[in-house]
C-alpha cells in the first residue's frame, strides 16, 4: 500500500497545483500534435502507438 500512498501524494500535490497539471497537460497536447505535424503520419502512428 506504499506506493499508493505516493500516488495520493502526487494528486494531492497536483490539487494543490493545479496549474501545474493543467500546463503539463497543455504542453504534452500541443508537443505531441507539433510532433504529428512536423514528422507526418508516421511519427504519429508511433506516437498512437507508445501512448495506447
Amino acid at each position: 500500500m506504499e506506493s499508493n500512498g505516493i500516488v495520493n501524494k502526487i494528486f494531492a500535490f497536483l490539487d494543490d497545483h493545479q496549474w501545474i497539471s493543467f500546463f503539463i497537460g497543455t504542453a504534452t497536447i500541443l508537443i505531441t500534435a507539433y510532433l504529428a505535424l512536423r514528422f507526418g503520419h508516421g511519427m504519429s502512428s508511433l506516437l498512437g502507438a507508445i501512448l495506447y
